[in-house]
């Protein structure tokens, strides 16, 4: 039988941001956001909990 498993990291990638730039990091109830292009769209890519209670 297969099995699978499924993950649901909605800030995965800003934790991951925040661990690799160390001490040259924002804080960590900074507003954190992603952004990346869409052909010439700018859009968000993610966003940290403090990012997304600012709105």
């Amino acid at each position: 039988m297969t099995r699978v498993v499924s993950l649901f990291l909605p800030t995965w990638s800003t934790d991951r941001l925040r661990r690799k730039a160390g001490d040259a990091a924002p804080p960590a109830e900074a507003p954190l956001v992603l952004i990346g292009r869409d052909g010439s769209r700018r859009v968000v890519l993610a966003a940290d909990a403090a990012a997304q209670a600012a709105g």
